[in-house]
């Protein structure tokens, strides 16, 4: 008994600090996304955040995946989750010819707008979103580089 009762102690105390560092965390990310948007990228970017396990067969499965990116939403730039579903299989069933589709099964939706669960797991994926963001970025302006070159 006084072992359940130490612990409902522990985990009031560790709630208390979750709940603390969780609003660090959203207040410091809301000021992350001001600072992006301020710079006017216009560059999408998407990491996985998870992904559901497969249904299906073998040959043919479909998956939920979530995805956490700096995107453009209804409500405007900032950073966001979708959900994507996921289809992998063989072409005509050969092991040697995988193919994987993606489709969108939602809009994507700002971040600090979502669930506590989702910020917290996004939390863990910043830093390579903002590398991702870079690369995406610096990809951008060679192809355009590229384009202005041909189209001159």
């Amino acid at each position: 008994m006084q072992e359940t009762l130490n612990q409902l102690s522990e985990l009031s105390r560790l709630a208390e600090t979750l709940n603390k560092e969780t609003d660090l965390y959203s207040e410091a990310l809301a000021q992350l996304e001001d600072k992006l948007k301020r710079i006017n990228l216009g560059v999408q970017s998407w990491v996985i955040l998870n992904e559901t396990a497969d249904s299906g067969s073998a040959s043919r499965s479909s998956a939920l995946r979530n995805m956490f990116g700096f995107a453009k939403t209804q409500d405007g730039w900032g950073f966001a989750i979708k959900q994507v579903r996921v289809e992998r299989g063989f072409y005509q069933n050969d092991e040697e010819c995988p193919w994987e589709n993606l489709y969108d099964e939602s809009e994507p939706k700002l971040l600090l707008k979502s669930s506590r669960e989702m910020r917290i797991l996004a939390s863990g994926r910043l830093e390579l979103l903002l590398q991702t963001l870079h690369e995406d970025t610096k990809a951008t302006i060679k192809s355009l580089q590229t384009a202005r070159k041909l189209a001159e």
